[in-house]
């Protein structure tokens, strides 16, 4: 059996679909653990139309989504843990086929799957990285999670015994950076949950202060990426010093990294691309960045695949039922 844990602050609007999702799942052993971070809206009575005694609804005083985690993880009576973010949708096979393979691996292993992005009923983009080999992923850690928080399942002990969630921003990068020696980060190469984007939130209203957030997180780690991320060339380190610049520090230094590749940049068209964007004002800059240009247009080439049939049917499916 497995606990999932789902935080929820004034969603009432949103999370119906998730709950669905959840219920819906062919993986049916399960508690779901709804942690209401001190709601002022109506998200109580929302959940009190679901009668199913896998559901436990637990009213917190407002104390931030790390406490609501936290509490989650104390809560949880099963060794095993998914999480889930309201608004969010798991497909689904989700805690099945993560269920499976956490089975059959070490206590140090966090598995999560590739996502889609919604918004407004309408899919924008989907994740496109995967990779069953630790070492790339410990790598890519040095710049971003290449999985969504919401879309991850893992064993209670090895979370907890490692000090669970900080009381920070970014609360999920900051324990993924603290755990990275240690852990087997997997992402399934499989499209099991639907990401929502929504614009409420802080740091889609102040991208900046995200910006500002994420590059001091990785700070304690940047001083030397060989022993912390595994990156083996000085020409490498070059490459993911000038891209954590661009995505969260100065688009200035960005370029002064990168233009120690010299002739070496034709190599990497993606840098020759973002080098020109740097030029941008500041407000295109952000802009252009926040778009997942790259991400939209592997869709779009993607669209007409049977993945994403299964994709656009399911969350149709299951707004529908949220309706009903």
């Amino acid at each position: 059996m497995i606990s999932v844990i789902l935080p929820t602050y004034n969603s009432a609007a949103i999370i119906g679909d998730s709950i669905e999702s959840i219920l819906n799942q062919s993986f049916r052993d399960f508690e779901l653990l709804v942690l209401d971070d001190g709601s002022t809206d109506n998200t109580e009575s929302v959940i009190s139309k679901w009668q199913d005694a896998r559901i436990h609804y637990i009213k917190l005083q407002h104390g931030g989504l790390s406490a609501a985690l936290n509490v989650g993880l104390q809560q949880a009576r099963h060794d095993i843990v998914a999480r889930m973010d309201a608004g969010d949708i798991s497909l689904p096979l989700r805690f099945e086929k993560q269920n499976r393979f956490l089975l059959s691996h070490d206590l140090n292993t966090i598995v999560a799957c590739r996502y889609a992005v919604f918004k407004n009923k309408n899919v924008q983009y989907v994740s496109n990285s995967y990779s069953k080999l630790n070492k790339n992923n410990r790598k890519r850690l040095a710049l971003h999670p290449d999985f969504a928080h919401s879309g991850i399942m893992f064993y209670k002990k090895f979370i907890t015994d490692n000090g669970s969630y900080k009381n920070i921003a970014l609360e999920d990068y900051e324990l993924w950076l603290r755990l990275k020696d240690g852990a087997n980060f997997v992402i399934l190469d499989e499209i099991l949950l639907l990401v929502e984007n929504a614009n409420e939130g802080l740091s889609s209203k102040n991208p900046v202060k995200r910006y500002t957030d994420h590059y001091a997180i990785q700070e304690p780690y940047y001083k030397d990426l060989q022993r912390e991320f595994g990156i083996e060339t000085k020409e490498e380190e070059t490459e993911y010093r000038g891209w954590r610049e661009y995505f969260y520090g100065d688009k200035r230094v960005a370029r002064k990294h990168w233009s120690k590749l010299g002739i070496k940049i034709m190599k990497y068209p993606r840098i020759m691309l973002a080098w020109l964007v740097t030029f941008l004002p500041a407000r295109l800059f952000i802009g252009f960045k926040e778009s997942r240009v790259k991400l939209r247009m592997y869709f779009l080439l993607h669209y007409y695949t049977h993945e994403m049939k299964i994709v656009r049917k399911e969350f149709k499916k299951l707004s529908l039922l949220s309706k009903s």
